[in-house]
């Protein structure tokens, strides 16, 4: 199983499952996106939306729905070979020929504890 890059990724490989799932996966995405609210790349409109959400889907307990995600992921993950695990989500981009060859990658590891 290779872990979508991006809820629009999801939405172009399965739009009728997503568009019937929109709520719950759009705060999946932030929790997940968010590390549950506590990346320091959170916004205070992830905040606001997963409020939300929460009040809209009756989410009792967002803290626990993160936790399952996390550890949905981290299964899923340690399925995976260390290659498909650094090549999985490879972002290649043009930089300027100044110092840089014309293509490179940038590579990220999402790291789930």
């Amino acid at each position: 199983m290779t872990p979508f890059n991006s809820t629009p990724d999801a939405y172009e490989l399965h739009p009728d499952i997503i568009a019937s799932y929109g709520p719950s996966t759009l705060i999946s995405a932030i929790l997940s996106d968010t590390l549950n609210l506590r990346s320091p790349t959170t916004t205070a409109w992830d905040e606001r939306v997963v409020a939300m959400l929460v009040q809209y889907l009756n989410v009792t307990d967002v803290n626990e729905l993160a936790a399952k995600q996390f550890r949905a992921k981290s299964h899923s993950l340690s399925l995976m070979t260390p290659y498909a695990l650094v090549n999985g989500d490879v972002k290649q981009f043009k930089a300027r020929p100044i110092h840089w060859p014309p293509y490179d990658r940038v590579r990220v590891v999402n790291a789930v504890s």
